[in-house]
């Protein structure tokens, strides 16, 4: 179990316009896999906050939402989400028993993880992701608050 974030986990990466990037220098669990800043781990977890935020005061709801992406509730939205967007545009139908049987969540091989708090600090997330169910393709999956707003594969 992750201890919560504080301020001197990330450091300042890159201003871009409005928007501060900021990157994790330590190790953190995510999906059961580790991000962090050590050579050995290609994985990111990025931050991004834009200028009419305060670091200091997002780091709470932070931790919050980190938590619930996390969690089984957000799990097992996600297979829904995704069960509803292959059915919606192939001929396969998939039920969620279905992942949970090939353990397609525990076979997400994440690669990019980016928060950001917005201009009234609301939080989102883009999380880019293989899975084994579409080879060769990134599973981009997107939230606003609390709610998947997008699941589409790019490439």
């Amino acid at each position: 179990m992750n201890k919560n974030l504080t301020e001197n986990d990330f450091e300042q990466d890159k201003t871009m316009g409005d928007w501060q990037k900021y990157k994790l220098n330590k190790t953190y669990v995510f999906w059961g896999r580790a991000f962090g800043k050590y050579p050995f781990i290609e994985e990111t977890l990025e931050l991004s906050i834009h200028k009419n935020n305060q670091f200091s005061g997002c780091i709470v709801p932070i931790n919050d939402y980190l938590k619930w992406l996390n969690s089984d509730e957000f799990k097992n939205l996600l297979m829904n989400s995704f069960c509803e967007h292959i059915n919606g545009y192939s001929d396969e139908k998939i039920a969620v028993k279905t992942l949970v049987a090939n353990k397609w969540f525990d076979s997400l091989d994440l690669h990019r993880v980016l928060l950001t708090v917005g201009i009234k600090g609301k939080l989102s997330v883009n999380i880019s992701c293989a899975d084994n169910h579409n080879n060769g393709h990134i599973l981009d999956i997107e939230t606003f608050e609390d709610a998947i707003s997008e699941i589409s594969y790019d490439g």
